[in-house]
């Protein structure tokens, strides 16, 4: 049998040239797979999102300055990229390529020769765990939905509810080392407001807590207390939703 050797099409060595040239810029731990046709994928691994953005730009800067030579015709060939990346154990190969995918098709229709990033609102988003600490069952329902309601565009809301303080810090969730916005009614009969404010403020976690004061007192005595044994507002009660929203989102304004 005769064998002759296959010619390759002026956009076949382009491929070939484009796969030696990434395989040749990027680290030993980064990983290139033909997708089909003239896709390719990418796996940066540990790389935040600009990070990976700013390397492909690289990459499409310095392969776009490239010659090649065909026929005596001298020309450059450019790519275009799309980034997702993946900060969630739950996404699934199928769903990032579909999310890259996107990217790139904005990268193509913005014009060409360019990272897009197409990053679904949310995915980097802080962890926040919310605890109201109320004996009203009403209230901690009102409460509970009007945290639902907030659009807090830099933190995922892990929302819980508890009845008395006991509950709240014999909870795991009080030990936690991570980002806390605690709502504390400040008259409850099992435990008193102020008392499960000091025993928060003396923790050894005591630094990741935001407390809102929600509270009947309207003393100013009372208020000044709370507020100087570490209380980062208080609200009295009747409140309007509206006015405690607006207090809450203030707050965690101050903790992006």
């Amino acid at each position: 049998m005769n064998w002759r050797r296959r010619t390759l099409s002026v956009g076949d060595l382009v491929l070939v040239e484009f796969a030696q040239f990434i395989k040749s810029n990027i680290r030993s731990s980064d990983l290139i797979s033909r997708y089909g046709g003239e896709e390719f994928v990418i796996i940066f691994p540990d790389t935040s999102n600009d990070e990976a953005k700013h390397k492909l730009t690289e990459l499409i800067n310095d392969f776009s300055a490239k010659k090649f030579i065909q026929n005596d015709h001298t020309f450059s060939v450019t790519f275009s990229a799309g980034v997702f990346t993946v900060d969630n154990e739950n996404v699934t190969p199928k769903e990032a390529l579909e999310e890259a995918d996107t990217s790139l098709y904005e990268a193509k229709r913005s014009g060409r020769g360019r990272v897009e990033s197409m990053q679904k609102a949310g995915t980097n988003k802080k962890s926040l765990n919310v605890s109201v600490i109320d004996d009203d069952i009403i209230i901690r329902t009102i409460l509970t939905k009007a945290l639902h309601s907030l659009q807090i565009p830099h933190f995922d809301l892990n929302i819980a509810v508890y009845e008395d303080g006991p509950s709240f810090l014999k909870s795991n969730r009080a030990k936690e080392d991570v980002g806390h916005f605690l709502i504390l009614d400040g008259v409850m009969p099992t435990m008193d407001g102020i008392e499960v404010l000091q025993k928060v403020k003396q923790s050894s976690n005591a630094e990741v807590f935001t407390v809102l004061m929600l509270t009947g007192r309207k003393s100013t005595d009372d208020i000044a207390n709370a507020l100087k044994l570490g209380a980062d507002d208080y609200v009295t009660k009747p409140f309007s939703i509206s006015e405690l929203q607006a207090r809450i989102e203030r707050l965690l304004t101050k903790l992006i």
